[in-house]
């Protein structure tokens, strides 16, 4: 699990990467309970900062590229709840 999660976000750097990593970003988070949520963080808390920092310079781009995307909206939803 831990390079998976891992390689995704470093996947988000890639400018032609698939929505399919989005959705497998969703589901790590989305699998998350109140027990492994914080070995979670402590695990991962890097590759959280850059998803952080990745999704900011998201919003700072022109919106018409994701705005319409599934993908990106149930991501930022699922970053929500988390």
């Amino acid at each position: 699990m831990e390079n998976n999660f891992d390689q995704l976000i470093a996947a988000l750097n890639i400018s032609s990467f698939s929505i399919d990593v989005l959705d497998e970003i969703k589901f790590f988070l989305e699998k998350q309970t109140d027990e492994t949520l914080p070995i979670f963080i402590s695990q991962f808390f890097q590759s959280l900062l850059i998803l952080e920092r990745w999704i900011w310079q998201l919003f700072s781009q022109e919106s018409h590229q994701w705005i319409n995307e599934s993908g990106y909206q149930e991501l930022f939803y699922s970053i929500a709840l988390f």
